[in-house]
């Protein structure tokens, strides 16, 4: 069970609100004791709703779709210096990677970039890309960490 801390906090801080409030007006108190115990339960975290799932695998089923069409375009454009086959069947095997990630890839002359915001994240990302015997390495950045796919 995952236990969201912030809805957690903020629940309990509505619901002792809501016991004073009881006292001036039973209908606000009342309101206010639902929402707090609301945010309780969300904080104790509910199952994720089917809809929500759906939503997560079309949009890596996108993202996954559009590395595979903007790595061929750049391909064709002489853009990115891979071998056409090379990227497409190495791309198969990071599927999954490259649908996780949390913002599109970029491209450069022969290697891709995803981004972190974790080292932890990086580094499973990367044991996975290493599993499949395709060159991987992390690199810190600014603003998190960088997986860098070598075609």
């Amino acid at each position: 069970m995952k236990i969201t801390l912030h809805d957690l906090i903020i629940g309990v801080i509505i619901l002792a609100i809501a016991a004073f409030v009881v006292e001036v007006s039973l209908i606000v108190g009342a309101i206010t004791a639902v929402v707090g115990l609301l945010l309780v339960i969300f904080g104790f975290g509910m199952p994720t709703f089917p809809g929500q799932v759906n939503a997560k695998k079309a949009e890596a089923g996108i993202r996954y779709q559009w590395f595979i069409e903007e790595g061929n375009r750049r391909i064709d454009e002489g853009k990115f210096m891979v071998d056409r086959n090379t990227f497409n069947s190495k791309s198969k095997e990071i599927s999954e990677v490259v649908s996780n990630s949390s913002r599109l890839p970029e491209f450069g002359i022969d290697a891709v970039y995803i981004y972190y915001p974790d080292s932890e994240a990086a580094g499973g990302a990367r044991q996975k890309v290493m599993s499949k015997e395709i060159e991987a390495d992390i690199q810190e950045d600014k603003n998190g960490w960088i997986l860098k796919i070598k075609f």
